[in-house]
This record gives structure tokens, C-alpha cells and sequence, in this order.
């Protein structure tokens, strides 16, 4: 059986890639066997480039510099600030709403929501750094936010107030006359009494 061949033309464009391909790669393959047989060491710019890439070494590089107006920065700078500081008054509402509807009975879900509510602002007081830190980076801004940080521990001690109101209502808190009776004085009376 005879087998039928195809027979097609190669664009001229084409043959001269391919030649000049095999050309530039064969002359740096004879380079490294060269270069191999005097250094064991191959080294990064001894090994060649895939088709088509170009090396940076050979193309000067051009770093596009940003002009930036400081001031346009650190107003961002500043009005992320801001938005990081009246983030936890976002949370007011829902945690009154919580502590509404967990009730005042001691239970352990009420407790339970009364200590986070606690715990978890002071927390976020005692990491202020952390919440801070993207714009703390930055050493001109550094004492422009201090009010920031002010409004920040200021809605953080609303939770806490929220908290201890709760456990108020809760009567958990000691308040009243009554809660410290153990370490009252007892009363002596200085009179007599006549027993009829």
C-alpha cells in the first residue's frame, strides 16, 4: 500500500526564525560545552534563554517613579484613621439589641453575653496598636491620630458600659445596701428594755 505524502510550503518567514533559531542556539550550546569543560560550575548566565524571551540585562530598565503630594497621603492616612476609630460604634446598636434579648435572667446565655461584652473592648483598648498599625506605619501621621485613637477607646468604654448595665439588671453587680450586709457593724442599742 502505497502511503500518500502531503506536500506543504513553509513560509519563507518562517525558514529564516527556524535557521536563525537554530543558529543562535547551537553557537550557545558549543559556548557551553566550552565553558563546561574548563568549570564544573554552570552558572545562570552560561544556560540559554527559551526562544522568544529576551533578557533584562540587555534592555535598560525604566522604574516609573510616582510623585506623590504628601498631603493628599496623609489625609488618607488620616481619614483611615477615623474609619478605623468609629468601628466598634458600628457595633453599639447590635449589642444593645443582644443584651435586650438575652434577658436579665441568670441563665448562662445572658452571662455569657455580658462577659463578652466585657471582655472583648478591653481587649481591643489594651491591642490599640494593632488596630492601628496600618496607619501607625506611617511616622508623619504618627501624631495626627491621637484623636483617632481617643474616639476609638472612648466607643470601646461604651460597650463596656453597655456590659456593666446589663449586669446591673442582672443584679450581679453589688449596689445596693443590702449586697454588702456581711461587713456592716451590727447596731447596739445603749438603752434598756422593760419586758412587760
Amino acid at each position: 500500500m502505497a502511503e500518500d505524502t502531503m506536500t506543504v510550503t513553509v513560509p519563507q518567514w518562517a525558514q529564516k526564525l527556524v535557521a536563525t533559531h537554530n543558529n543562535i542556539s547551537t553557537s550557545k550550546n558549543q559556548n557551553n560545552i566550552k565553558k563546561s569543560n574548563t568549570n564544573n560550575k554552570i552558572k545562570a548566565s552560561d544556560i540559554p534563554s527559551p526562544s522568544g524571551f529576551s533578557p533584562y540585562a540587555s534592555k535598560p530598565i525604566k522604574l516609573q517613579t510616582f510623585n506623590k503630594n504628601d498631603k493628599q497621603v496623609n489625609q488618607i492616612l488620616i481619614s483611615k484613621a477615623w474609619q478605623i476609630a468609629f468601628q466598634p460604634a458600628k457595633s453599639i446598636p447590635m449589642n444593645l439589641i443582644m443584651s435586650y434579648m438575652s434577658g436579665t435572667s441568670l441563665q448562662i446565655i445572658p452571662i455569657i453575653t455580658a462577659v463578652m461584652l466585657i471582655t472583648n473592648p478591653i481587649k481591643s483598648i489594651l491591642n490599640i496598636n494593632n488596630a492601628f498599625k496600618p496607619v501607625l506605619q506611617h511616622e508623619s501621621v504618627k501624631y495626627d491620630i491621637t484623636g483617632a485613637m481617643a474616639v476609638y477607646v472612648l466607643c470601646q468604654l461604651l460597650l463596656v458600659g453597655i456590659a456593666v448595665y446589663k449586669l446591673r439588671s442582672m443584679a450581679l453587680i453589688p449596689n445596693t445596701k443590702s449586697d454588702w450586709v456581711a461587713w456592716e457593724n451590727p447596731t447596739t442599742y445603749n438603752g434598756k428594755s422593760i419586758v412587760i
